[in-house]
């Protein structure tokens, strides 16, 4: 009897799952209910649907998900990295802004050095407190003072030696000046006068400029100290005015035939240059006249300024000595290798002499 009723128990469970099998059926063939999508039924594109009873049973099944399981579940974090490449690329910012920061002090230290610097440069410790003029001295030196430009308390970092020599020498008694910057406070000027040589006039005129020995001409108001110097100068006469129209404004140089004159002076000897006291150029060419020594009131006749040197050389020769100058009235040089002496008549010595290769 127990054999029985367990063989009908079994045949009912297999016509229940007989009857639930084949209810399934029209279900997979109809498509899932309305709202729901069967993951199952999703292909991929050219593939053929699954369908059967066990694909049906299979999208009856409750869904499970896992973390990281669809789509919903995947990660947009950065992937991980390597603790020594992370260890790296930390290092690597590190030195960049430690770098970045050292920039930053220098560039700041620099400056506060710079404004340091600048702000001693120019206080008082480093102002110029005294000015001292050398080569001249009195109302000469006070000449150079104003004509510097500098004040007491002018900061000497500010000082341009050049410019300050530049205005000094624009006065034209000066032909050279240095100019020395003595920290903390001292500013050194040494200055070099022009060398005047003659006093100049035009025609008959009393003289009213000085000639250098470098060619400038100078009139007696922009000569300054130099004017003390001009008594006992010659004086070389000429026949046009050498200032021209502009006197009183910068100092010029002389032009033919006062440069010859200026010249000839030069090459003289001392005791020769000193017994001279007047050069005149005219038509004639250089005449010197002589104020002095044995041939005092003689004149030497230089002639046309050429070959000025073996003239120069030529009076030199007779006028030291090596012929006697008493009674000279005219000493002519005009060709160097044949000097003529003409003296005055009532002398007891010849009238005319010629002294040749001299």
């Amino acid at each position: 009897r127990q054999e029985k009723s367990d063989a009908r128990v079994e045949a009912r469970t297999a016509k229940t799952a007989s009857k639930a099998a084949s209810k399934a059926v029209p279900d997979t063939e109809q498509g899932p209910r309305s709202g729901e999508q069967s993951r199952d039924a999703v292909t991929a594109p050219g593939e053929r649907p699954r369908s059967g009873p066990i694909e049906s049973l299979r999208s009856r099944l409750p869904r499970i998900s896992f973390p990281g399981s669809g789509p919903e579940e995947i990660d947009l974090r950065e992937p991980a990295v390597h603790p020594r490449i992370a260890g790296r690329r930390e290092a690597v910012q590190t030195e960049e802004r430690q770098s970045r920061s050292r920039i930053r002090m220098v560039a700041l230290a620099v400056a506060v050095a710079l404004t340091v610097a600048v702000a001693v440069l120019f206080s008082p410790l480093f102002d110029m407190d005294h000015l001292l003029v050398e080569g001249v001295e009195g109302d000469p030196a006070a000449q150079v003072s104003e004509a510097s430009g500098l004040n007491g308390g002018t900061a000497l970092f500010s000082i341009d030696a050049s410019e300050v020599r530049d205005r000094i020498e624009s006065l034209g008694w000066v032909a050279h000046a240095v100019v020395r910057i003595r920290w903390p406070d001292l500013v050194e000027v040494l200055v070099t006068p022009h060398r005047p040589v003659a006093n100049v006039a035009v025609g008959d005129d009393d003289p009213a400029a000085l000639a250098t020995a470098s060619g400038r001409v100078l009139s007696y108001e922009e000569a300054g100290p130099l004017l003390a110097f001009s008594g006992g100068l010659p004086v070389v006469r000429t026949q046009d005015d050498p200032l021209g129209p502009g006197e009183g404004a910068e100092p010029v140089r002389a032009a033919p035939p006062l440069a010859d004159a200026l010249l000839a002076l030069e090459l003289l000897g001392p005791a020769t240059m000193s017994a001279v006291g007047e050069m005149r150029s005219g038509d004639e060419g250089l005449t010197l006249s002589l104020a002095a020594g044995p041939a005092a009131g003689a004149q030497v006749a230089l002639g046309p300024p050429e070959e000025l040197p073996e003239k120069a050389q030529a009076a030199e020769a007779v006028l030291s000595g090596t012929v006697e100058l008493r009674c000279m009235e005219r000493l002519d040089v005009s060709v160097p290798s044949r000097t003529i002496i003409q003296r005055v008549a009532e002398c007891d010595l010849p009238p005319v002499e010629q002294v040749e290769d001299r």
